[in-house]
């Protein structure tokens, strides 16, 4: 298991991974805590200045105030391209490439939360309740441990092209 920085973070999201192979290091990567009234300060920064080796992610609303300032900030810059870091007093100054992958963690764990929701819901439902149409009566029997490991097997990042548009992986759970 890598160590757990934000470009390890970044590294797995890239990736294309599965529930079995994101989870462990995902859920295990520590979620800081600020305080509501914790300000996130934009500022025109060069990336040298902003802390690197970051080992945890802020909670999500705290992440979405931040992108929220920094594009508030960028707003009146004739530079749009000018590198806007947000500095949060008493713990750093943060790119917004580190602010993106802790925006993608989120999404990525909701994504991960989906996949153990459904292993719940195929535990918990019974085939007995559901009118099997005729000719499909063979796959009537399901059992449920075989059908855990494919659904944690689900490469979640891809979609697969369809004649009504590509459907993710992540629609099928």
């Amino acid at each position: 298991m890598p160590v757990p920085t934000l470009s390890n973070v970044a590294r797995v999201l890239e990736s294309s991974y599965s529930y079995e192979s994101a989870n462990k290091f995902l859920s295990s990567f520590p979620v800081k805590s600020v305080g509501p009234r914790k300000q996130a300060i934009p500022k025109i920064l060069v990336s040298i200045e902003c802390i690197s080796g970051v080992k945890f992610v802020f909670v999500e609303k705290f992440v979405k105030k931040c992108c929220r300032a920094q594009e508030e900030f960028r707003k009146p810059l004739k530079d749009a391209d000018a590198t806007i870091c947000i500095r949060v007093p008493k713990v750093g100054t943060f790119t917004s490439m580190q602010l993106q992958i802790m925006t993608n963690y989120f999404a990525t764990m909701g994504k991960l939360s989906a996949v153990s929701e459904t292993v719940e819901w195929v535990q918990a439902t019974s085939l007995n309740r559901l009118s099997i149409p005729p000719g499909l009566d063979e796959f009537a029997e399901l059992d449920k441990e075989k059908a855990k490991k494919p659904i944690g097997q689900l490469v979640l990042p891809i979609s697969c092209p369809s004649p009504f548009g590509a459907i993710t992986s992540e629609a099928l759970l």
